[in-house]
Parts: C-alpha cells; sequence; structure tokens
C-alpha cells in the first residue's frame, strides 16, 4: 500500500502550507492511500488517475473543488460518488474506466442524479435533458456509510420499473398471436424439412444400430461370451444370366425344320 505523504506534496507542489494548494496532480504514483487530502481543503484541480484507490471519502474535504480525474483506479462501489454531493463547486467529473462503471448500463445516469452539479462526466458534456431524464430514470445512490440507514429494496424496484418502462417505450414488443392462429400459419421453411428428414434418417440408424447391440448381446450369452456375432445377412437374388447359343447349332437346327427330307 502507497500512502500518499506530506513531504510527497511538499515536493510535488514546492508549497509547505498544504492549505494554500490549489492544484495537485500524482498522475499514476500507485497510490492507495491519500488520506492526505483531508489537509487540503483549498484544491481546485486534483488529478489522481491511474492508481489503486478504492475510496472517494477522504476527497469530500476539498471543498473548492472543482476538477477530479480519478480514472484508472480501484473504486467498486458507485456509492462512493456521494461522498462528492457536498462539493457544490465541482463541475468535470472523470471516473470512467473502474470497476464502478464497467458493464453498468445505468452508470452514466446515476452519477448525473447523484451529482446534478456536474457539467461534464468522463469528459462528455452533460445537456440538460440529460440531467431532466437522469431525476426521473437515474438509479439513487447512498453513501457507502449510511447504506443500512436510506437504501431499501423499493428502491431497486422502483429503479428496475422505470428501466422497464423507457425499454418499452423505446422498443415495444410485438402482439403474440394465440397459439392456434400460429399453427394454422405454420409452414415449415425448405431448411427445416430438410432437417427434419436428417433427424428421420439419424433416428433410423440409431434404432438398426441398438438392435446390432442387442443381437450381438444375445448371441455373445447364446454362445458362452465367447466371440462377437452378427446376423446374417439375406441372401443376394441370383442374377438375371443369358446364355448365347453357337451359330453352327443354330443353323441346323434351322435346316432341319425347313429343308424337308427325301
Amino acid at each position: 500500500m502507497v500512502m500518499l505523504t506530506e513531504e510527497m506534496v511538499i515536493v510535488r507542489t514546492k508549497q509547505s502550507n498544504l492549505g494554500a494548494i490549489t492544484k495537485l496532480n500524482f498522475w499514476g504514483s500507485q497510490l492507495s492511500d491519500v488520506s492526505i487530502l483531508r489537509k487540503m481543503t483549498n484544491v481546485v484541480v486534483l488529478s489522481l488517475s491511474v492508481n489503486n484507490i478504492d475510496t472517494l471519502a477522504d476527497i469530500q474535504y476539498c471543498k473548492r473543488l472543482q476538477d477530479l480525474f480519478v480514472r484508472k483506479n480501484n473504486i467498486k462501489d458507485l456509492n462512493e460518488v456521494c461522498y462528492l454531493k457536498d462539493l457544490h463547486q465541482l463541475k468535470s467529473l472523470w471516473l470512467d474506466e473502474n470497476p464502478c462503471s464497467k458493464n453498468n448500463d445505468g452508470y452514466r445516469l446515476a452519477v448525473i442524479k447523484a451529482l446534478p452539479q456536474l457539467e461534464k462526466l468522463d469528459d462528455v458534456l452533460i445537456e440538460n435533458s440529460e440531467t431532466v431524464k437522469a431525476q426521473t430514470y437515474g438509479k439513487s445512490l447512498y453513501r457507502p456509510d449510511q447504506i443500512p440507514e436510506y437504501y431499501s429494496d423499493s428502491d431497486e424496484e422502483e429503479y428496475e420499473k422505470n428501466y422497464i418502462e423507457v425499454r418499452e417505450e423505446r422498443c415495444p414488443s410485438p402482439e403474440v398471436q394465440p397459439v392456434e392462429v400460429q399453427r394454422n400459419n405454420y409452414s415449415p421453411e425448405p431448411q427445416q424439412i430438410q432437417l427434419q428428414r436428417d433427424r428421420e434418417y439419424v433416428s433410423s440408424n440409431n434404432s438398426y444400430e441398438s438392435e446390432q447391440n442387442a443381437y450381438n448381446e444375445v448371441s455373445r450369452h447364446e454362445g458362452g461370451g465367447v466371440g462377437h456375432h452378427t446376423p446374417p445377412e439375406p441372401p443376394e437374388p441370383a442374377p438375371n444370366r443369358t446364355y448365347k447359343v453357337p451359330m453352327t447349332i443354330l443353323l441346323s437346327y434351322l435346316y432341319i425344320i425347313f429343308i424337308p427330307q427325301s
């Protein structure tokens, strides 16, 4: 764990009075503890991106803060932004690429609802329409140290209800026909017909193999368990044969029939 110390701040800012510092930049310093910020109440611009910070609790004491950069840290709970509610001069927040913002569809609306004083979030300007929408559909957030007191399942249900209503407005569900109508209107596609034929062919092959296995099992028992028997195959039909008569025999036969004997 790397702690931001008073000595580090003095060396970086060339200022021994922590209360007089207005700008502080410790980008990419592997910091995980920034509790020294509690003594820096006049910071206006604070850059702490690319560190290992997991809470915003220490930043709530920077009452004059206007721009906060905490991108690429380890903030997992989105409720942490509630520590910034009383920073009324905060105009820009860059929180993207934290665990709390990844794979979270309602992330942006929730942050805008919790911090209505923001003008820019993650380097994207916030429109007035977006602020109004966030107040209606954004998920309610609470300070992590006050969640047991304020949080309830009804808030989650209200958020899900509003989210479903928005989805229905944007993507209305198609009307579902009754089952009987679906059956009457059903006509298999050529590909489905071919698949059905393939299934029947495979099924017949499986039946044949089952029969063969059963036959082999019975034969094995009858034969004392020795050898492997297969059912005799039906005899092949006799082939059609054609015979050739020598020409001399044929001429002799014709001579006897048509030439009278004296």
